[in-house]
């Protein structure tokens, strides 16, 4: 067959109805019970017809483009990298494609890349927010399906997150029980309007709490989730006299920030700085000083977040929840 080949074509060609033809072009055979000999007869035909199919007027007449929008703060973390190839390699394979911007840390740059991704159609979106609130974004009257990942708003939407608090209590609670955490603590946090700040000092000072120590004990550094503020802020904890004791960081990029001042200024990290924090990262496991972490579960999170949105594309009155992913503990002191 040649190129011009038509669905009608197809159709006559394989002994099926065009409807049948257009549910195998359009990823629903199985669910409307098509028999996967039937299907494979139907590809075989299409590939050796070289049809392809008009996505532009699909698109127009099933009001769907098959592409959904992965919108992440910082894509050179080794967090929100893997988590972009995840997700995009899991929503491939359920027949959508995955497009994936950068809005570095910024509300307003947030605000214009859903814009333009609203402006190409896409069907959904998965959304590591900058902002503490939230606009319904449209497509013609429609509210687009949008999954909140890592981090949410004050608004009532679906959200993909790990257990922030319980992780962040569980870490420095075994630190304290094994006296690694004993005095002199100093805390580098991200951002506190954003959810995971919050949750993550929230069990921190939970942890110091029940384990009866005060939080006028502990120096709080807060500012960004970047490796600037990381080294900013060890730069302050040293000129302020700190000399040993323990530091706990919210994020890998911080303890990156902390680990370039140490390198930059005395080439070594020294053995009585103990150090911890939120996320993993495979280098840690080779460094000369330890650094026990929480490592979030960036598979799980990835396609619970993949699911979630396409079941919300399918159902769009699918009610709002919670789905925590559990972490786990990298005790390395």
């Amino acid at each position: 067959m040649a190129k011009s080949e038509t669905i009608i074509q197809i159709a006559e060609a394989a002994g099926v109805s065009t409807t049948t033809v257009s549910m195998v072009l359009n990823g629903k055979a199985d669910k409307y019970r098509i028999s996967q000999k039937t299907q494979e007869k139907v590809r075989s035909i299409i590939a050796q017809s070289e049809f392809t199919p008009n996505q532009h007027a699909r698109s127009l007449r099933t009001n769907k483009t098959d592409t959904l929008a992965l919108v992440v703060p910082d894509l050179s973390t080794h967090y929100f990298s893997n988590m972009a190839k995840v997700a995009e390699g899991y929503a491939r394979t359920h027949g959508y494609q995955l497009l994936i911007v950068d809005s570095d840390n910024q509300a307003d740059n947030e605000q214009q890349l859903i814009a333009q991704l609203q402006l190409r159609g896409v069907d959904g979106f998965i959304v590591a927010t900058t902002q503490d609130s939230w606009q319904p974004v449209k497509k013609g009257e429609d509210e687009i399906p949008v999954i909140f990942l890592d981090r949410g708003t004050n608004t009532q939407q679906t959200i993909v997150a790990t257990d922030n608090e319980e992780a962040t209590f569980n870490l420095v609670s075994a630190l304290i029980k094994q006296k690694i955490i004993t005095n002199n603590i100093c805390y580098i946090g991200g951002d506190q309007n954003i959810s995971t700040a919050q949750e993550r000092w929230s069990g921190f000072s939970r942890a110091m709490n029940q384990h009866g120590f005060s939080l006028d004990e502990v120096e709080c550094y807060n500012g960004s989730f970047n490796k600037k503020w990381g080294y900013e802020a060890m730069q302050k904890i040293h000129a302020s006299g700190f000399k040993q004791g323990s530091i706990f960081m919210g994020a890998q990029m911080l303890i990156e920030g902390v680990l370039e001042w140490w390198q930059q200024t005395h080439n070594v990290m020294p053995e009585h700085l103990h150090l911890c924090g939120f996320d993993d990262h495979p280098f840690f496991d080779y460094l000369t000083v330890p650094i026990s972490t929480v490592e979030q579960d960036i598979t799980g999170l990835a396609q619970a977040a993949v699911d979630l949105l396409i079941q919300k594309i399918e159902n769009p009155n699918l009610e709002t929840t919670q789905h925590i992913v559990a972490s786990r503990l990298h005790i390395r002191h």
